[in-house]
This record gives structure tokens, C-alpha cells and sequence, in this order.
């Protein structure tokens, strides 16, 4: 078996190099590596760091960075500029000018050494900040309407007047509805000889130590008195 594993062990191994180099050429023919530059925003984090200290900051340049990557065709096809986010923290600004752009990519099939970036830091402009009080000149055009006044409070009786009036009227003939319907259905009750009328007494007056007992009862539990039926 070793003997037939080892006969004509070089035309053996160059076939099996042959062979890995074929299957490589068909894969890189069908799938072949591209490159292919994507356009990135730069999103900003951390600015109210320089606002602290009472600055303003001003990006000087496009706020965008180009992201090449460099992938199998059928990857980078896939691929978009949402794939990547690119961050300038401005906890890591130098020199007052640069703040440091670190890019990065959601996609698993897409390793850091796989694309390269043409910006590592962006510029930015600092200025400090400034209160300024500005004079307003306002003119006034016009009359104000009835009832108000500039720079003071009028009060107009007539109109407190007939508010009174209105709600008195309202409020009599809303009383005169709802009598008129009380009585529509007293009425209405003796028509149909459903009025109320007052329940039978079930109690009554001990004659003789006035206490309350029942109406039947012939004998006082409180007296024992005999009571007349």
C-alpha cells in the first residue's frame, strides 16, 4: 500500500497543484475580486464636549468619507454605504483642528482589512461663542379691536351687561322645560293609572307607651299591654 502511495509521487503531487490551481482560476473567472468605492457620512458624536467650553464648531471641508473595498464581485455587489458608518468623536479632537474618523462595517463578510478609507480625520473650524444684545425698534400700525388696549386693561360694562342677561334668559327657559316635562309626565302617570301611591303602614303607635309595634300585633312586646284588633 505505501509502495503504491509512493510510485510516481512527483506526477502525483504536480497533479494535485493542477488541480487547486483550476479550481482557484474557475472561482476567481466566475466570482472574480473587485474593488469598489462607496460614499459615507460622517456622523459627529460627543459635541457637546466643545459647547462646554463655550465654542462653536463649523466642519471645514465635505463632511463624507470614501470607503474602497476590495471583495469578491458577488460581495461588493451586495454592498451599500448603509453597510458602513463612519464616526468622528470629538472626545479625541487634537491639535483643536482634527477630530479622528473611524470607519466601520455591519457586514460579517466584510473584515477591517478588507477596504481602506481616503480620510482619517476631519477638520473642523472652533469659535467661541459670543452674547450680543441687539436693540429692537417696533412700530405699531393700526388700531387695537373693541374691548382691548395697549398698556392697559378696559373693561366694557355693556358687554358684561348683556352676558348677565343671556344667561339669566337661558337659564328661565331651561327652569320652564323642565317643569313643563315634570308636569307632561305627572299626567301622563294619572292617564294610565300608574301613579304612585303610598305604600300600606306596616307599623302603628302602642296606645299605652306609645311605641312603634307592628300593625298586626295584638299584645305590646315592650308594654304587654292588650291591644284591640
Amino acid at each position: 500500500m505505501k509502495k503504491q502511495l509512493l510510485n510516481n509521487w512527483p506526477l502525483k503531487l504536480v497533479s494535485v497543484l493542477l488541480a487547486v490551481g483550476i479550481w482557484m482560476m474557475v472561482i476567481y473567472i466566475t466570482d472574480p475580486a473587485t474593488t469598489q468605492t462607496y460614499s459615507v457620512p460622517i456622523e459627529l458624536v460627543n459635541e457637546e464636549i466643545v459647547a462646554e467650553r463655550g465654542r462653536s464648531v463649523t466642519v471645514v471641508g465635505d463632511q463624507t468619507v470614501n470607503v474602497r473595498v476590495t471583495k469578491n464581485r458577488s460581495i461588493t455587489r451586495a454592498l451599500s454605504a448603509s453597510n458602513f458608518r463612519a464616526v468622528a468623536d470629538f472626545s479625541k479632537m487634537y491639535e483643536d483642528t482634527q477630530v479622528p474618523v473611524t470607519v466601520t462595517c455591519t457586514s460579517t463578510r466584510v473584515q477591517a482589512s478588507d477596504f481602506t478609507q481616503d480620510k482619517f480625520s476631519l477638520e473642523v473650524k472652533l469659535e467661541d461663542l459670543k452674547t450680543v444684545t441687539v436693540p429692537i425698534v417696533y412700530e405699531l400700525n393700526g388700531d387695537p379691536a373693541e374691548g382691548f388696549a395697549i398698556g392697559g386693561v378696559t373693561l366694557t360694562y355693556g358687554k358684561f351687561i348683556t352676558a348677565v342677561i343671556n344667561f339669566l334668559l337661558i337659564a328661565l327657559v331651561l327652569f320652564c322645560i323642565i317643569k313643563a316635562m315634570n308636569k307632561a309626565s305627572e299626567s301622563a302617570k294619572k292617564l294610565t293609572g300608574h301613579e304612585d301611591k303610598p305604600a300600606a303602614p306596616t307599623t302603628k303607635i302602642c296606645p299605652y307607651c306609645k311605641s312603634e309595634i307592628p300593625i298586626d300585633a295584638t299584645r305590646c312586646p315592650h308594654c304587654t299591654s292588650q291591644l284591640d284588633k
